[in-house]
């Protein structure tokens, strides 16, 4: 079986195979859009990500580990991103009062009015999404992407006596 989901002669296309390259392929156009809107302020995808939450926490101040916690995208270098952010004048850190070892992180009023700046380029990309499908389909796609979220998943280990392979 052809592994770009492509349809080997005497074999159907494989539809799990689809699915995968599918929404990575969608996944990488969603976060290449919100890198586009984000880019002329000197952040990523990521970044206003961190800035949202920052904004919508409810608390003032957030810890590193708080900030892991609630990203989307775990891979995300959150010290890397903070540093850059703190450099544009959109985030602050300063030193725990109780344990000077816990950064605390805040949006600053220029973190604000950005966020606002690119939550308003976004919405264009949004408003396009609610053009090119119904409000039913969005949250039935929504729904599977909760689903996909929630199947158990095998550990996929280093084995190379598989013999799927």
């Amino acid at each position: 079986m052809s592994t770009s989901g492509e349809e080997t002669p005497g074999r159907p296309r494989n539809p799990v195979v689809d699915l995968i390259i599918n929404l990575s392929t969608a996944n990488a156009f969603i976060k290449g859009k919100l890198d586009e809107a984000c880019s002329p302020f000197g952040l990523t995808g990521a970044q206003y990500n961190l800035l949202r939450v920052l904004h919508h926490s409810g608390k003032k101040e957030l810890t590193h580990s708080d900030l892991v916690q609630a990203i989307v995208e775990k891979s995300v270098d959150v010290t890397r991103s903070i540093n850059t952010m703190i450099k544009h004048g959109y985030v602050t850190r300063r030193a725990a009062d109780n344990d000077r070892r816990v950064a605390l992180h805040a949006i600053t009023e220029e973190g604000r009015r950005t966020l606002g700046e690119i939550d308003k380029r976004f919405r264009t990309l949004m408003m396009a999404l609610t053009e090119a499908f119904t409000h039913q389909e969005m949250q039935d796609f929504s729904a599977m992407c909760v689903r996909l979220t929630a199947v158990e998943m095998p550990r996929l280990d280093d084995n190379r006596n598989d013999s799927t392979g």
